[in-house]
């Protein structure tokens, strides 16, 4: 049992919340804001949620991974990766008035956006533990039912019989989560939303590039560092390098490793991957054809930690 999931159901069952439909652009913090949904609506929500859950409740928790993770995986980031993104959301839902803070109808009735706002691309729910006041929040993408509907007639079953209903006053809530918010971490429960959420991947660009400035120009394994740099401008060649950016051992082990000795390791461990033809001169030597499984190399997803001479897990 997955001990976070565990926890967040029994938080839902002791739980207050608000459910916020956010409009948000990282470029154009002023223009930021939200609205709040009605009471009613966020406690029916409650046992949705704790549904929902329920189908993470068998995934482990593990570091994220840039270079993927499997379905059976729950990844964990720290909170201050996405510090400033978080901040710009957080502050357009607490300008309309959080559970922590009273008058919150008075808030909600100020001139703010409505339901069928075609710039609404957020919903974020606050959630407040009963036993502790702490809070959580599960942040999601937004799906604007009046999008969806262009050019469409809406249609709802009344006494068996179907009823003609305007699409601009309907709303729709997905229960399904992208990302948690707990404490000090992220759990990403929808990668590539969260990606679109947080926008993480310039985040694991400048990862890279810093790494690439402060080790790689050092390193003496390549025929050319610049040609393998280049790859740093491709998502999987920034995604590989950022997975390695904090492990500094590894990258020093890679700095001081002796590159007479790089092509008779690789071809003996990795022989099945690599081929004389990747090498010039006894140094890797990046193509087109090889950048990807050079990465790989590096980043570690061969499994085998060719600097240090081990299996990796």
């Amino acid at each position: 049992m997955n001990d976070i999931i565990d926890k967040l159901i029994n938080k839902l069952n002791n739980a207050e919340i608000n459910i916020y439909l956010v409009k948000f652009n990282a470029k154009s913090e002023k223009n930021n804001n939200a609205v709040l949904l009605p009471g009613d609506i966020n406690a029916a929500l409650i046992k949705d949620y704790e549904r929902y859950l329920h189908e993470f409740i068998d995934t482990e928790t593990k570091t994220y991974n840039p270079n993927g993770n499997s379905n059976d995986v729950l990844p964990q980031l720290m909170l201050c990766a996405i510090e400033k993104r978080w901040k710009f959301i957080y502050n357009a839902i607490n300008k309309t008035g959080n559970l922590s803070q009273k008058d919150v109808d008075a808030l909600n009735n100020q001139e703010k956006l409505s339901y069928n706002n075609g710039e609404l691309n957020l919903y974020v729910t606050e959630i407040k533990d009963t036993r502790d006041n702490k809070y959580c929040y599960f942040v999601s993408k937004y799906q604007n039912i009046q999008k969806v509907l262009k050019f469409k007639k809406l249609f709802l079953e009344e006494n068996g019989q179907l009823k003609e209903k305007e699409s601009r006053k309907a709303l729709i809530i997905n229960w399904n989560v992208d990302v948690i918010i707990l404490d000090d971490y992220v759990y990403l429960l929808n990668e590539t939303e969260f990606n679109s959420i947080f926008n993480y991947d310039e985040n694991l660009k400048e990862i890279a590039m810093k790494t690439a400035k402060e080790h790689i120009s050092k390193w003496k394994i390549f025929y050319s560092n610049e040609k393998f740099c280049n790859l740093l401008n491709y998502k999987y060649g920034y995604r590989g390098i950022a997975k390695i950016s904090e492990d500094n051992h590894y990258l020093t082990a890679i700095e001081s490793f002796d590159p007479k000795t790089l092509k008779s390791r690789i071809l003996e461990k990795c022989g099945d991957v690599f081929s004389e033809e990747d090498f010039k001169d006894d140094l890797l030597n990046v193509t087109k054809n090889n950048g990807k499984k050079i990465i790989n190399l590096i980043s570690k997803e061969l499994k085998y930690n060719i600097f240090e001479d081990k299996a990796e897990k």
